[in-house]
């Protein structure tokens, strides 16, 4: 039996990691409202070059980099029998100087935020583009709400509920009791306008 939550800290890397592997290889639907671009759709190339704009250490820029790659073998073994939606907020590039988005390393335990530039923003859009047409059970659904600027919500319909921040420290939290995983699931997030500053 599954507790009603569990906390994963940097402190519990290999559970987290081992509780996601399993995951991938279970059924069912998966769907995420997501503050920043997901890093399994971006390019190696780009982010390549985004941890080289942050001046990385080697060790750090191996680190993310096999992050970003197991990220995205996970998601490829579960959209090979089962579908993702993600949905992400279009951002201007007004929208990226007032709130600055970080890359998403929810689950890398980094103690360094990685900010996107607009243009490393727009070249993230593209290689999400380019990853949707080569995996027909991905969708990517774009909305102009920008409810939330640094949470990353993810959902296995009727199983659980993960939310974390996008800027360090991190720290998923894993929702299994049936009642929130429902209310969870059917949240709407409202529309906030920022008001002229």
């Amino acid at each position: 039996m599954e507790p009603d939550t569990a906390v994963y800290r940097s402190d519990k890397v290999t559970e987290f990691n081992a509780f996601l592997i399993t995951d991938s290889e279970k059924a069912g639907k998966r769907r995420s409202i997501l503050s920043t671009r997901p890093l399994y759709t971006m390019s190696e190339e780009l982010l390549n070059s985004l941890l080289s704009r942050h001046r990385m250490t080697d060790e750090e820029r191996q680190t993310i980099l096999d992050f970003a790659a197991a990220k995205r073998r996970r998601i490829e073994t579960i959209l090979e029998n089962n579908t993702i939606e993600d949905e992400i907020s279009e951002l201007t590039e007004d929208d990226l100087i007032r709130h600055p988005l970080p890359l998403d390393l929810s689950g890398a335990f980094c103690e360094q935020d990685i900010f996107y530039t607009y243009e490393e923003y727009h070249e993230h859009l593209k290689s999400t583009e380019q990853f949707t047409q080569a995996h027909p059970n991905y969708a990517l659904k774009r909305t102009s709400s920008h409810a939330f600027h640094n949470l990353q919500i993810i959902i296995h319909e009727g199983k659980w509920a993960m939310i974390s921040k996008g800027k360090t420290p991190s720290i998923p939290f894993v929702v299994y009791h049936p009642k929130m995983v429902n209310a969870i699931e059917t949240f709407i997030p409202p529309v906030v306008e920022d008001k002229a500053e």
